[in-house]
């Protein structure tokens, strides 16, 4: 809801050794008898194995994800920090799923319900639906980052109550259900995708499995 770029290898230096050590080799001695030519010690050592590469961010990132239970209330944690302030507090119901295409695309689809305390009112907002668009991942040496170039809401369904009555969920619904990649530092591996988003001067963290 934390792959660096790799240094150089020093490429003049290992010339110039390779150099130095081909011009160090002693011619045998005059006197010594003629000897079957035995191959080096170097011509038989064992060829050093390929080193595997490492899977990029990128292609990591493809594949499908949950946000279980337990990890949406980890982010709304993080949320209800962010809005102390406010005197809101908001608790979790719910699962999400997110969809990261090969082809740069994604699905964003929650089935969350989050039950608010706003200044003594009961807010309830559920998200069901679903938000597509298409998403893209840099590397940089302050980390990977992950963003949405374009996002569609339209299938998206928001209803909100406010102790009971129908209510506008209004910027508040947008920033507590917002999709997690919108804008995001990224870490991932085989089975846990963490993404980190800022908000104001404080950070919240989504942790989502692969599925």
């Amino acid at each position: 809801m934390t792959p660096r770029l790799a240094p150089l290898l020093g490429g003049a230096a290992a010339l110039a050794l390779a150099l130095t050590l081909s011009g160090c080799t002693s011619e045998p001695p005059e006197s010594a008898p003629d000897v079957p030519q035995t191959p080096s010690d170097s011509a038989s050592a064992t060829p050093t194995a390929a080193t595997t590469p490492t899977p990029t961010t990128a292609a990591c990132l493809v594949g499908t994800w949950t946000m279980a239970q337990e990890d949406l209330v980890g982010y709304y944690d993080d949320i209800n920090r962010l809005m102390s302030k406010s005197g809101g507090t908001f608790v979790p119901a719910g699962m999400a799923t997110l969809v990261l295409a090969a082809d740069g695309t994604f699905t964003w689809s929650p089935e969350i319900a989050v039950t608010g305390d706003v200044s003594g009112e009961k807010l309830v907002i559920s998200f069901s639906g679903e938000v597509t668009g298409t998403y893209e991942e840099d590397r940089s040496d302050r980390g990977d980052r992950i963003w949405t170039p374009t996002q569609s809401g339209e299938a998206l369904r928001v209803l909100a109550t406010a102790d009971g009555e129908p209510t506008d969920g209004g910027a508040l619904s947008q920033q507590i259900g917002a999709v997690p990649i919108g804008d995001a530092r990224v870490s991932c591996s085989t089975d846990t995708l963490v993404l980190v988003s800022t908000f104001s001067d404080s950070t919240a963290t989504s942790v989502l499995h692969r599925h």
